[in-house]
């Protein structure tokens, strides 16, 4: 699986010890974890026969055994007998959507709390919206005549309630077992290669005509995704074009700064901007009403043998190369400033261990097979022990704001 985000190498015996699915036994510790669920809609209620999760790795890098309590009626939940070393995220799924939080720093009598909040749930996107997108031109492949495509989003669920999709009347979706369409993630005529980044979860995704959709439930708040794909072009000349499903703040489209002509109906060209140490020339439009058809032609670009542009010169530019190190810079230097490193952490702690659930919510329907299960749980549980020991790369807050 292609990933964006590099992670640090866990030792040896501890990814030997993911991959064979193996769980180290602990003496029972004296720390006790006490928690409780409130409600984030407005004017909800709690379900009742809730149940709390709850996960944790010690300072040696071991996971902790899963372990699960009832909540009671008033939204309290308890576990004892914890070791003492560990760091621990609690979590409750209502819905099909996976609630998480991180568990505070025990007192001195080793008592430590938590607080999930849980959401209502809606089937209406009325209130998804891209905050920001951004559409990135990353290489061209001459021998294929094929662009590469990185795709940026922030999207945010404006609402106090998680939007849990609906089948929306696609061909085979009102069979047992098909999860409901939640994101919708359309790409331009002509697309192949689709490869999602960063905030899919392959398993999760499912083709339709005209691009993706997603499954997984979308809580209120902002969550970040990335994806890639390759787009045809022929005679020099390349056109994107797609409707984009929901309202967009700030759509921006940069392509490097080669000598391209550029031309679209809703987007202006704004200069240029430095990312990931190359120059990228800039189209930018803003409050675009959701189904809008954006269009951008991109004229000038090299044909085989000989182009108006000479390949050496775009290869020396970093535009006919690219591989993940460089999709990384992009999508690093184009997030969305952050109000704090730890913030940040916290809110990836939470999609990490949501991503785990999942995943085992997927292996368990029988979506997806017992070797896929074990490769995308070992690399979802590398990159969570590498966050809660400081170890992952994380953004520093330049690029494109």
């Amino acid at each position: 699986m292609n990933k964006l985000l590099p992670t640090l190498l866990a030792t040896g015996l501890f990814a030997l010890t993911l991959f064979q699915g193996a769980q180290p036994a602990f003496a029972a510790g004296t720390e006790t974890v006490e928690g409780s669920v409130v409600a984030g809609t407005m004017g909800a209620t709690l379900p009742t026969g809730l149940t709390a999760t709850l996960d944790g790795v010690r300072g040696t890098h071991e996971f902790i055994p899963e372990q699960t309590a009832p909540v009671n009626a008033t939204g309290h939940f308890k576990f004892a007998g914890l070791p003492d070393d560990g760091t621990y995220v609690a979590s409750v799924t209502v819905d099909g959507a996976l609630y998480s939080a991180m568990v505070g720093k025990p007192n001195a009598q080793g008592l430590a709390t938590a607080q999930v909040t849980v959401y209502g749930s809606t089937t209406s996107d009325s209130q998804i919206q891209v905050t920001t997108a951004n559409w990135v031109v990353g290489a061209v492949d001459l021998s294929n005549q094929q662009i590469t495509m990185l795709e940026t989003l922030q999207i945010a669920n404006r609402g106090d309630t998680t939007y849990v999709g609906d089948h929306r009347g696609d061909p085979g979706s009102d069979l047992p077992g098909v999860l409901p369409r939640t994101l919708r993630v359309p790409l331009p005529d002509g697309a192949s290669g689709f490869q999602p980044q960063q905030g899919f979860e392959g398993s999760s995704l499912l083709p339709v005509a005209g691009g993706w959709v997603d499954t997984v439930p979308v809580s209120p708040g902002t969550h970040d995704y990335a994806f890639s794909y390759q787009l045809a072009f022929a005679d020099g000349g390349a056109e994107i074009r797609k409707s984009v499903p929901y309202p967009i703040g700030k759509l921006r489209v940069l392509v490097p700064n080669v000598g391209l002509e550029l031309r679209s109906d809703h987007l202006q060209g704004t200069g240029t901007v430095d990312v990931g140490g190359r120059s990228y020339v800039v189209l930018e439009g803003n409050n675009l009403p959701a189904n809008t058809v954006v269009t951008i032609d991109m004229l000038g670009l090299p044909t085989s043998p000989v182009g108006r542009i000479d390949p050496n010169a775009m290869r020396d530019a970093g535009f006919v190369a690219i591989g993940l190190a460089l999709l990384g810079a992009l999508y690093l230097g184009l997030r969305p400033r952050r109000q704090s490193v730890g913030q940040d952490s916290g809110a990836e702690r939470q999609l990490l261990l949501r991503k785990l659930a999942q995943i085992d919510d997927r292996y368990s329907a029988g979506l997806i097979d017992a070797e896929r299960y074990q490769v995308e749980r070992a690399e979802r549980k590398r990159e969570l022990i590498d966050l809660l020991m400081g170890g992952r790369t994380t953004a520093d807050g330049t690029g494109v704001a």
